[in-house]
């Protein structure tokens, strides 16, 4: 058999940036002697449907996107595109699809359109979607895949695609592998201990007037947000060196000569103040002409001086989990903040002439009327701040403390519970969360 493999982000994610994944992916497999290729159907379908393009901006983006029956229309009504992707996929034998929460339906609905035209694909899955415990309901729906990377997959795809290359068994240490129709744990792989290990990710696939493009700089989260998936995600929180970010900056400038934004894919940016310091002295001596941005944490060692700091390294655009106005939800989300911390660093950072958006989530347990109206007040306070405001209703997701312990909560989860979910007795529920955000969006 070819080794040949196709790597595949479908929509939907964020269209300003390439994938990062795929791109890291596609360098750990070339490292290993793999030949593979990049394919960001994401943003190809977002430039092939104008007059569906605000699908991706949509204010209650999970009803949509996680909808079988409208991700099924969608597709239906631009099948001659989808026809265009299965065209370009034919000459490769192993697909590789990465999965998270906003990109599962649509992926699955093109999986079943290529098992039709090829059966004998080989067909493997990986990336956030994939990292939380599975049950037997959950794999059902995932029967079109051969194999599922459940963790980490630096080390773990090599040694599968090794295997299938000596046409040995499958069972490889983070996968689950599927065999009549069953799916079999390999036990877990391996965690890369030292991220600076890793190869920088390959953007050869991007034109040469690329603007905007992602570079991590560290896996996992110290928090422990009771609605947020990402610390099941990971074993540990890691960081590279700022050195090793740095460079890899320095390399993509060169190779991207218009490059003047880089996203930090990270589920923080900083984690580790001292290393993030580093980064930001780094930029400073570089003068590299990059701006960056991502999601930060309020954190109280957040003085002006390191605000300002970050300015003259090249911050440009970060986004900061606010999500409650109360004290009393931020306890009950398990925040490490006040809301009077939160405006304080919110205030120095516009100070600091940096741009920035925060989010709010909507309707968590313990959120009754006077805590609403709390939040309502401070978001009044802190919109002349802001460049955005993102306002959610509360979701229960799949691997989060809300989802594990829904009970302790007294949340009952119904067929469609990451939007529908509601408490037993009766305070909150969809109708409750989806009337508050409407308020907060009349107010702004």
């Amino acid at each position: 058999m070819s080794e040949k493999v196709a790597l595949i982000n479908c929509p939907m994610w964020d269209v300003e940036f390439p994938p990062y994944n795929i791109a890291l992916i596609r360098s750990v497999l070339r490292k290993n002697n793999f030949e593979s290729d990049c394919f960001d159907l994401n943003r190809d379908f977002y430039a092939s449907v104008p007059g569906e393009q605000h699908l991706w901006s949509l204010s209650d983006i999970y009803a949509f996107w996680q909808s079988k029956e409208e991700v099924g229309k969608l597709i239906l009504r631009h099948k001659t595109v989808i026809d265009g992707f299965l065209l370009q996929l034919e000459p490769y034998d192993i697909l590789g699809f990465t999965l998270q929460s906003l990109n599962f339906t649509f992926t699955l609905i093109l999986i079943k359109a290529i098992r039709k035209v090829s059966p004998h694909k080989i067909i493997l899955a990986g990336g956030p979607e994939c990292f939380r415990n599975f049950n037997p309901e959950y794999l059902m729906q995932c029967a079109c895949f051969d194999a599922l990377c459940y963790g980490e997959a630096e080390e773990a795809l090599p040694e599968l695609l090794y295997k299938t290359r000596q046409r040995r068994t499958w069972k490889t240490p983070g996968f689950f592998i599927k065999e009549d129709q069953n799916y079999i744990d390999c036990a877990p792989a391996h965690l890369v201990e030292n991220l600076d290990n890793l190869p920088f990710a390959d953007f050869s696939f991007l034109k040469k007037d690329t603007e905007r493009i992602c570079v991590s700089t560290s896996r996992g989260c110290i928090g422990n947000c009771s609605f947020c998936h990402e610390k099941g995600h990971w074993d540990a929180f890691r960081y590279r060196s700022a050195g090793s970010v740095v460079e890899e900056i320095s390399l993509l400038k060169e190779r991207f000569p218009f490059l003047r934004f880089v996203y930090l894919n990270d589920s923080l940016i900083n984690g580790n103040t001292e290393e993030f310091s580093r980064f930001c002295e780094l930029m400073i001596r570089k003068k590299l002409g990059i701006n960056w941005g991502g999601h930060m944490l309020i954190r109280k060692e957040m003085t002006k001086g390191f605000l300002k700091e970050m300015k003259q390294a090249g911050a440009e655009r970060l986004n900061f989990g606010v999500e409650s106005g109360s004290n009393q939800v931020l306890q009950l989300m398990r925040k490490a903040f006040r809301r009077e911390d939160a405006l304080r660093i919110l205030a120095d950072t516009k100070r600091a002439g940096i741009s920035f958006s925060v989010n709010f989530v909507i309707g968590h347990p313990g959120e009754n009327a006077e805590e609403f109206e709390e939040t309502r007040r401070f978001l009044v306070r802190i919109r002349q701040l802001t460049d955005c405001v993102h306002i959610n209703p509360c979701y229960v997701l799949r691997g989060s403390e809300l989802y594990s312990n829904h009970k302790k909560w007294g949340i009952v989860l119904p067929e469609n519970y990451v939007t529908d979910w509601f408490l037993s007795d009766g305070s909150n529920n969809p109708q409750i969360r989806m009337e508050r955000v409407r308020q907060l969006l009349r107010d702004g």
